[in-house]
């Protein structure tokens, strides 16, 4: 009976961290967002076309998550009042957004002669954006967050030349390309640093968010097939895709060779390969190698005391183990003789 009690008692929390967990990141986006629309009307002068097109960009994107990295790793060093980071919180939005345009390009959904015109202007407003922090932070404080936006430039691009570079199966390569797509690290490195943190702080956050990351990275690599494989018809090697190509064996390999990088997949197809790589340990491969990551991680946060900052940070590492994707994937299990 105490079992039961306890089960329950884990999921009334874990539900309770959830509901706190989104909630913050729609508060944090609701002011973020506000800010990037009224900078971009007032401050920046466009032709109405390029205004309209980075305003209609931005809001396609993924415009929660980077802003409340930077105000949870800022809370959790210490500070009390993170609208004054606003600023910090919209230029690391501004930085995926322009890393989504060059994306596009890469996989090859929209006009690739346009998108660089969207994602130019992102990067160059997410510098100009960081000018307006207020006085509240020092002018070495402010260059070293402009020295972190543009360390995510240098990595970007790392991560961009080696997604044309990999062209077979290389494990180590693609863990530099994880690096190189990693948001994670430098906006924790953000936050401590207008949080005002010791060096050692900034630099243990950053290892958090570095672990993180390529947690994140990793298993969305893994459930790219319960999508559309999107990762798998255009050909990159991922992590787990570089393990089939070394452990799965005849009939399986056979198939995974024959259909990899082939960008009309039928529904069969697709079935065929989820059920593949599920029976074949491929997705419990990358799965495993995130946990480990995450792990990493929490071990690092151990050092500070509870908060609400620490809870949606761990919070967010469970997010790479338990979705609906996994649960789809599931579903392609098959029963071992």
């Amino acid at each position: 009976m105490q079992e039961g009690f306890d089960r329950k008692s884990r999921k009334q929390e874990q539900f309770r961290l959830r509901e706190n967990y989104f909630a913050t990141l729609k508060e944090t986006a609701d002011i973020v967002n506000a800010f990037f629309f009224t900078y971009i009307e007032d401050k920046f002068k466009l032709t109405p076309q390029l205004k309209f097109d980075l305003t209609e960009r931005y809001t396609q994107g993924k415009t929660q998550l980077r802003a409340a990295q930077v105000r949870f790793a800022y809370e959790l060093a210490g500070g009390t009042d993170w609208k004054q980071i606003v600023p910090a919180c919209a230029a690391s939005t501004l930085k995926e957004a322009a890393y989504y345009c060059i994306d596009d390009i890469f996989d090859k959904h929209i006009d690739i002669h346009r998108v660089p015109l969207i994602g130019i202007p992102f990067i160059s407003l997410s510098y100009a954006m960081i000018s307006t922090l207020d006085d509240s932070f020092s002018r070495e404080e402010v260059q070293e967050v402009i020295h972190e936006l543009f360390r995510l430039d240098e990595l970007n691009g790392q991560g961009f030349i080696l997604d044309c570079k990999l062209t077979t199966p290389n494990e180590y390569a693609y863990s530099k390309k994880v690096e190189g797509y990693n948001f994670w690290e430098q906006t924790m490195r953000i936050g401590a640093i207008l949080g005002h943190a010791a060096r050692s702080d900034i630099d243990r956050f950053g290892e958090i968010g570095k672990h993180i990351g390529s947690a994140y990275i990793i298993a969305n690599d893994t459930w790219d097939f319960a999508k559309d494989l999107e990762d798998f018809r255009a050909g990159k090697y991922t992590l787990p895709i570089h393990y089939a190509f070394e452990h799965l064996t005849g009939a399986d390999k056979e198939t995974f060779v024959r259909l990899f990088a082939k960008t009309n997949l039928s529904t069969q197809e697709m079935d065929a390969i989820r059920t593949i790589v599920v029976n074949n340990d491929i997705i419990a491969y990358g799965r495993t190698h995130a946990r480990v990551h995450c792990d990493h991680a929490i071990q690092l946060l151990a050092v500070y005391p509870d908060s609400n900052a620490k809870q949606m940070i761990t919070f967010a590492t469970t997010m790479t183990q338990k979705n609906k994707h996994y649960t789809f994937l599931d579903s392609y299990m098959q029963t071992k003789k």
